[in-house]
């Protein structure tokens, strides 16, 4: 009887999140329907949907943050406030800070998906502040972990074919050094 009522309260938390999750887009951005969430969220509803039994995925909360302006935690739990995210006095360059001091404790699968949504809609948003923050960032990063992904190294195989791993990597590194200094 136990384990019956500890599922009920966990489907009942996922039911939530996903409630929390469509009020969000209602009030911040205005989306009528669960149709329009998807689109805002740039998924399919069929996915959305499935996010009514299971819950949101924690995965996806970062981005939804960067589509709607809904607090992830929030969203998750219902804790805190909405729109608690950037606060308007906040500079982008302080945002950044704050990310990568959060992102020194992450483990590198969690960088991994940041770092994607981050070229994802670095794609997107090219323009307003792209030079300064990205030059923010690359002085606070390493760049031994741009290197340490493996499908980093994939790809660069795959767009140059001659290229020569290691050997390309530290000629790399020594002119991210060099432009560093």
């Amino acid at each position: 009887m136990f384990k019956i009522n500890v599922t009920v309260t966990k489907s009942h938390q996922m039911e939530d999140s996903y409630v929390r999750l469509l009020k969000a887009a209602r009030e911040l951005k205005g989306a009528k329907n669960a149709a329009a969430v998807a689109l805002l969220l740039n998924i399919s509803e069929q996915t959305l949907h499935n996010w009514k039994s299971r819950g949101v995925p924690r995965r996806n909360l970062v981005d939804i943050e960067a589509r709607i302006g809904a607090y992830p935690m929030w969203i998750a739990t219902g804790e805190g406030d909405m729109n608690a995210g950037m606060r308007s006095g906040q500079s982008t360059g302080a945002l950044i800070i704050d990310v990568i001091t959060a992102m020194r404790s992450m483990s590198s699968e969690d960088m991994r998906l940041i770092a994607e949504l981050c070229k994802k809609f670095g794609k997107e948003k090219r323009g307003v502040g792209w030079q300064e923050d990205a030059s923010t960032a690359w002085k606070l990063t390493s760049t031994h972990s741009f290197w340490s992904d493996r499908r980093t190294v994939e790809r660069r195989k795959i767009d140059n074919p001659k290229w020569q791993g290691a050997k390309d990597r530290r000629k790399y590194e020594r002119s991210a050094a060099n432009r560093q200094s």
